[in-house]
């Protein structure tokens, strides 16, 4: 049964919703505040295995672009793209991809899926602010651990809790190879 825009509003019990071709509605409680977001289930045509693609909020994204937004990447997946994989038509395969190339296509990526417009603020803001003057222009294979330390080294003392960040920031999203 599909789900309807009252249901979306209104429904506040954690779990998965399913509207149907894949699309779901996951409500989940964390630290007491309510998050309710869209994603789509499929299986990767690359791949085989299932995979799991956030769509983005419910404050942001209804449930009729929701459906709109499955509709499209289930064309992807049809004709063999896995929309989690990167899109080789998009990479020049002459030229370097530099770290800041590589943090904005990220930040795209993954910004429909964060709980808020803060967090991909957040991370603009700070990887502009501290990384991208240093190690904006490198090519992403070429960092090494050293660059990464000479970006946190003027705010490890003074401000712990955003060299923190910034690092798990540069790191876990794999812009450094």
């Amino acid at each position: 049964m599909a789900l309807t825009v009252k249901q979306v509003a209104a429904e506040i019990r954690p779990g998965r919703y399913f509207d149907g071709g894949g699309l779901v509605l996951v409500i989940k409680l964390r630290a007491g505040v309510l998050g309710k977001f869209f994603m789509l289930q499929y299986r990767s045509p690359v791949t085989g295995k299932d995979r799991e693609k956030g769509l983005g909020s419910v404050r942001s994204v209804g449930l009729v672009e929701a459906r709109k937004l499955a509709s499209e990447l289930r064309a992807k997946i049809e004709a063999g793209i896995d929309p989690l994989e990167p899109d080789p038509a998009e990479a020049a395969p002459d030229a370097p991809v530099t770290f800041e190339q590589a943090a904005q296509a990220c930040i795209k990526k993954e910004a429909p899926g964060w709980r808020t417009p803060k967090t991909e603020q957040a991370w603009r803001s700070s990887l502009a602010m501290y990384a991208f003057p240093k190690i904006g222009a490198k090519a992403v294979g070429e960092i090494t651990r050293q660059d990464v330390a000479e970006v946190l080294k003027p705010i490890w003392l003074e401000k712990p809790e955003m060299s923190h960040k910034l690092r798990q920031r540069i790191a876990s999203r794999g812009f450094t190879g």
